[in-house]
């Protein structure tokens, strides 16, 4: 699955690069797993962006499954790095998120992560 959801990432990456991504439609509330939480690790400084001095805020959209599992997900709005926007979509898609009681469907939801050099 990680492999999958890098190739997703990277097919993502590629096609932002394109052309601008239309604006996400305002999302449903669905809570992801706080700090500590096994299945949701912090996203790792890539090597290059630090050797690069790259920072920036990346917004990111996924469709989240009633298990909680990530089923698609897109960059919603680019820090203007590529390995930072990888990272943390990479990252947050591992993520296992918590759906409202009751949910009867998949739901899009919105994370941002902020990439500082001082992390």
């Amino acid at each position: 699955m990680n492999n999958h959801l890098a190739y997703i990432a990277l097919a993502l990456l590629m096609s932002a690069a394109g052309g601008a991504l239309a604006a996400p439609q305002p999302l449903p509330s669905v809570t992801r797993p706080g700090p500590g939480d096994p299945s949701c690790a912090r996203p790792v400084y890539p090597q290059s962006s630090l050797r690069n001095n790259e920072q920036g805020r990346v917004v990111l959209s996924y469709l989240i499954g009633l298990d909680g599992a990530v089923l698609d997900g897109k960059i919603a709005r680019s820090s203007g790095f590529p390995d930072l926007d990888r990272a943390a979509y990479v990252a947050l898609a591992k993520c296992l998120y918590r759906m409202p009681d009751g949910a009867t469907e998949p739901r899009w939801m919105s994370a941002t992560h902020i990439w500082t050099l001082s992390q």
